[in-house]
């Protein structure tokens, strides 16, 4: 089997990305300053998982297309698993602000439709033909789908418009490294 198209950042949008829902009402009610540090702590390890992930990925052989894909395959699940813990992590919180609820809605569902895209394409992978000459294609078409997560989920920071949440990720050092608010 031929060398396979490799992307350095297979799932460089897929920041972060399932499990628990949407938040509930039985989420523990933290400061904002505590909520923006937790969602961006949790993103940030996400984002360390995720390059992890694309590191891995990119130095799995290529030779057995069923080795592959088996291996592949267990990656991506690794990582989905991480996806699910940040989901069930910030479902327990949610800012003590007017629309708080939503705002931790918003991340969770977040992170929720990541892992739903991400078991998607995963599916797909697992099912196609490892000996199949179309194989390569299906290589090609999961990659693909793993790149484009964010395009198609949106940026949950976006939709924040709660100035003292805004002001609360803008003075959190770890948001730096998953939003930049201005």
């Amino acid at each position: 089997m031929g060398r396979f198209l490799r992307a350095g950042a297979l799932l460089a949008t897929a920041v972060a990305v399932l499990g628990a829902g949407t938040a509930s009402i039985s989420a523990k009610k933290i400061s904002e300053s505590k909520y923006a540090k937790t969602v961006c702590t949790t993103l940030t390890d996400l984002d360390g998982a995720q390059s992890k992930l694309v590191d891995r990925y990119n130095a799995l052989g290529t030779d057995d297309a069923a080795a592959f894909q088996q291996q592949a395959g267990a990656l991506v699940d690794a990582y989905l698993s991480d996806v699910k813990s940040a989901s069930a992590k910030l479902h327990k919180v949610e800012p003590d602000i007017t629309g708080g609820k939503k705002i931790s809605r918003t991340f969770v569902t977040f992170l929720d439709d990541t892992g739903k895209e991400i078991e998607s394409a995963l599916d797909k992978f697992r099912a196609a033909d490892p000996n199949s000459p179309a194989f390569q294609g299906d290589v090609t078409v999961f990659e693909a789908s793993l790149k484009v997560l964010s395009t198609r989920i949106g940026d949950p920071f976006s939709t924040v418009r709660n100035q003292d949440m805004l002001r609360a990720f803008k003075n959190e050092k770890t948001c730096k490294n998953v939003v930049t608010v201005t």
